[in-house]
């Protein structure tokens, strides 16, 4: 039998009201949204294993998470430390990753507790899209609020690249949705829980994208000075939001900020001497921000090195001309081409996310415009950017568009509700982007490279001994696929990655680690190549 169209009508109306009855049992929510992605990743793992680590970025990442895993802040500069350099990370005064420590030590947890640093990346997706619909429900009325902590976690979890390496932007977006969440709370009501997620969030933010959480701190610093103002000579409430805000928030975000400074300290000598910026003094010919000069005095010991810095990364989204009149426009298409790529479905959805910008204008989400609006403008002061610098302002910009599907699903033409009819296209084109997204790059496990450099990996790992490997590439190698890679104990390590020098630098580099089996790879072969030379002397 075809159902007629009063028992469709009363169907839709039933799914209706258990979504609104899910939504209004808020920790149910916030506990769906964050198993949606969890479960999903869980159910792909025949097809689609545990990642491996293929950009540069990662390898840091994951040397940061070894390190605390250690119980180290970081490690002494390893013996002829000139053969295992590696992209983004110090070499001297120490050997560390260059970036801020909180994506490494959520990599730790996860190499510590769980045995692989990959599981608290799964972890941290769910928990991001908890976060977020915790913090939407601050905002939002509680269904929109779980449409949108439902539409994340089908958005970042699965086959995006948050779930899927070792350099997502969980933690920020995670510390920026409670910094967001607690602050909406706070307005309202003043509680030492809410105060206690604003300084959690804070704090995720500092010791995971610093610059950006920056941005976003500002933002709510100056909103919350706007709110305080007028209640200024009020004492009694001022008292009381001491220590029901800036205490409990202080509690968290001071301690970060201290272990920082001291994790900085040990790796650079200066609590005040930032690594990244330290190391791309000594290795990076164009700066980060468009307000400093190209530097020409970096040495370079190796070749692929020089080319990386010298033309390849000037070359990375036009950076070279971002900051000028002739790379605005071609530097403004190729950013919104990255961010779209990250947080919308497929490029077919960027008319509905740019239309969806005016919420930034509307009541309720008027702050949280502010916060995208900073967020943006400030990433036109760094010469390229990732998609994941804007994590912070995630839940800022799933809220902008959840009010505007809200707008959108309200709206009337001569009396005639057209609007719920256009929301459910819109929300069709949403899912089905999704589910094709999905279809494509499921089963993508990685480059062959990565495939490649992981099975050799796994090979010496399990052969007898230990054992060290001299990378060779040819002239037109792809300078962004880097075999050479190690942990926070090189000396100590079964596998150890060298990149080849000259024939003199290599024999003295085998007399030192004698007793290994050493090997070659030729990294540029189809397929690379692994191939034993001998017992060094």
């Amino acid at each position: 039998m075809v159902p007629s169209k009063n028992y469709m009508l009363v169907d839709v109306a039933g799914s209706t009201r258990v979504w609104t009855r899910i939504a209004a049992a808020r920790r149910l929510s916030i506990a769906l949204a964050a198993a949606i992605p969890l479960l999903g990743r869980l159910l792909l793992l025949p097809v689609q294993p545990i990642p491996v680590p293929s950009v540069h970025d990662e390898f840091s990442y994951l040397l940061a998470a070894d390190t605390f895993a250690k119980g180290r802040l970081t490690n002494p500069t390893p013996p002829m430390w000139e053969h295992f350099e590696m992209f983004h990370v110090l070499m001297q005064p120490t050997y560390m990753s260059v970036y801020p420590p909180g994506q490494g030590f959520m990599l730790a947890v996860g190499k510590v507790l769980f045995g692989h640093e990959w599981w608290t990346v799964w972890l941290s997706i769910g928990l991001m899209c908890a976060a977020l619909t915790w913090m939407l429900q601050a905002w939002l009325p509680p269904r929109w609020a779980l449409l949108g902590g439902v539409l994340c976690g089908l958005q970042f979890g699965f086959e995006h690249y948050w779930m899927n390496a070792y350099w997502g932007g969980s933690i920020a977006a995670t510390g920026g949705c409670l910094a967001l969440g607690g602050f909406g709370r706070l307005r309202k009501r003043l509680r030492i829980r809410d105060s206690l997620a604003l300084g959690a969030g804070l704090g995720m933010m500092a010791c995971s994208r610093p610059f950006e959480g920056l941005v976003l701190s500002s933002v709510l610093a100056a909103a919350m000075a706007l709110w305080l103002w007028p209640l200024r000579r009020n004492a009694l409430f001022m008292r009381e939001f001491s220590r029901k805000t800036v205490i409990p928030a202080g509690v968290l975000l001071i301690p970060v900020l201290l272990l920082m400074a001291v994790q900085v300290k040990a790796e650079t000598g200066s609590p005040f001497r930032v690594p990244h910026e330290f190391y791309r003094r000594q290795v990076a010919f164009w700066p980060t921000f468009v307000f400093e000069r190209p530097r020409t005095d970096a040495t370079y010991r190796h070749e692929v090195v020089r080319k990386f810095f010298e033309e390849w990364e000037p070359n990375f989204e036009d950076g070279k001309d971002w900051g000028t009149l002739r790379g605005l426009i071609p530097g403004i298409k190729e950013r919104f081409r990255m961010v779209g790529a990250c947080y919308i479905p497929h490029a077919a959805y960027l008319p509905a996310a740019l239309v969806s910008l005016i919420a930034v204008f509307f009541r309720k989400t008027r702050l949280l415009g502010t916060a995208v609006i900073a967020a943006f403008s400030a990433s036109a002061l760094v010469n390229w950017l990732v998609p994941h610098y804007f994590a912070p302002v995630l839940g800022a910009m799933m809220a902008i568009h959840i009010q505007f599907l809200r707008y959108v699903r309200a709206w009337k033409w001569r009396g005639r509700p057209l609007g719920r009819k256009l929301f459910a296209v819109i929300l069709g084109i949403a899912l089905s982007l999704i589910a094709l997204r999905f279809a494509q790059r499921v089963g993508n496990n990685g480059p062959p490279w990565a495939l490649a450099r992981a099975q050799f990996l796994r090979q010496l790992q399990a052969a007898p001994g230990e054992h060290l490997v001299f990378v060779r590439y040819r002239e037109k190698h792809v300078l962004t696929d880097e075999w050479v890679a190690n942990g926070a104990d090189i000396p100590g390590a079964k596998v150890i990655w060298a990149r080849s020098m000259t024939t003199e630098l290599d024999r003295q580099l085998q007399d030192y680690f004698r007793g290994r089996t050493f090997w070659t790879v030729d990294a540029d072969a189809n397929p690379p190549v692994l191939s034993p030379m001998g017992p060094g002397r």
